[in-house]
């Protein structure tokens, strides 16, 4: 989301639009609306991401946080790239080490 606060600011001015004819129901368009805002940012967004970047959710949530406490709105920007980054790294490591276990194990194996 490129302006983060753009939702919220559209769903608040159509609330009282709506509750300047109907009190009641601006009320319940704000908080339907405040509802599917914060499903989509806090359920489906992280699991749309973690897919494309190959990061379980919470690791996507825990990186926005950490990006947002260090650095701020460029922390969060850069969170999600740099938290899949750093998972393809350590994937990479670990995939060397085993490769390395398996080559040591057959050579090991072959001398006896």
């Amino acid at each position: 989301m490129l302006i983060p606060f753009g939702d919220t600011v559209g769903f608040v001015l159509v609330s009282l639009l709506v509750g300047c004819q109907n009190p009641w129901l601006g009320l319940e368009v704000l908080l339907v609306c405040l509802v599917i805002d914060q499903v989509t940012d806090n359920a489906i967004a992280p699991r749309l991401l973690g897919e494309l970047v190959g990061l379980n959710p919470v690791w996507i949530l825990l990186s926005l946080l950490l990006g947002a406490k260090l650095a701020g709105i460029l922390g969060v920007f850069v969170a999600v790239p740099l938290a899949g980054t750093v998972k393809y790294v350590l994937d990479e490591v670990k995939a060397a080490r085993d490769e390395n276990r398996t080559k040591d194990d057959l050579v090991s194996g072959s001398s006896d």
